[in-house]
């Protein structure tokens, strides 16, 4: 019988799976890390969902982040604003955005993002009578709506009070709130300056209104104005590190005008 036995011919099949092994280890070891993100659903152009996947002034904000760090990537989820920092407050996650600060919160923030502007808008024949310049005592008697799943921060202690004089109503999205205005089912709904901009042309193209006439809005109230800030969940010292170097990024995103930049491409027809 002929022997088939080769001299070293172990060494070298150990020294193949050595290989093999050291490989799948650097191979896993040098990989990127993907960390989640959750953004606000229904707020466009800064966070939506379009053809199932997360769109927005905020997406193009982070990914453009993760393109300056090197061995991260993001896992972009959209979802509404309470379940994200649910998320964040069990572990899961982490970071959500939009987030605003609050008195004697003790969250973790990143440098401030960008400025969202809030303010009313309501049918022409509200300000008939009255400039509805101070909220909410103008808005006596009127039916406002909101969008869904926002803080209401907007409301202030006043507007509890008159919570029976002031009748606000939450809907799914700005473009919910401009067909009931139209329709008449609202007075005003509180929205952001962008959003109003974006759905108006949105609506617009889907032929709701004509755009070469005037406005069927009328601005109101400049209700307040709010830093956004991406908001870090409870994480490692390496997540410590890297929200450092994202706040970092951040503060020089803003700084050069590169955020402005990415509103801008949003609110391009």
């Amino acid at each position: 019988m002929k022997n088939c036995y080769r001299p070293g011919g172990n060494r070298m099949i150990w020294r193949l799976v050595f290989i093999l092994f050291f490989f799948l280890f650097w191979t896993r070891a040098y990989a990127d890390r993907e960390v989640t993100f959750y953004v606000a659903d229904n707020f466009a152009p800064y966070s939506f969902e379009a053809e199932k996947l997360p769109q927005g002034i905020y997406v193009s904000v982070i990914n453009e982040i993760f393109s300056r760090i090197e061995n991260y990537h993001p896992k972009i989820e959209v979802v509404p604003t309470v379940r994200a920092k649910e998320y964040l407050r069990a572990g899961r996650g982490f970071a959500m955005v939009p987030a605003h600060k609050s008195e004697g919160d003790r969250n973790t923030y990143s440098s401030a993002l960008l400025t969202e502007r809030i303010i009313t808008v309501c049918t022409d024949d509200v300000f008939d009578e009255n400039s509805r310049q101070q909220w909410p005592v103008d808005y006596q008697g009127l039916v406002v709506g909101f969008r869904r799943g926002d803080d209401t921060n907007f409301l202030g202690d006043k507007a509890k009070s008159l919570s029976n004089k002031v009748r606000v109503t939450p809907t799914d999205n700005v473009v919910s709130n401009m067909k009931k205005l139209l329709s008449g089912r609202i007075d005003c709904y509180i929205t952001e300056s962008l959003s109003f901009l974006f759905d108006l042309q949105a609506l617009g193209k889907e032929g709701v209104y004509d755009r070469n006439l005037a406005h069927p809005f009328t601005k109101g109230t400049d209700l307040m104005t709010r830093e956004a800030y991406i908001m870090f969940g409870l994480g490692t010292e390496e997540d410590q590190q890297l929200s450092h170097k994202i706040s970092v990024i951040i503060s020089e995103m803003r700084k050069s005008g590169f955020i402005d930049d990415i509103i801008a491409s949003y609110l391009r027809e």
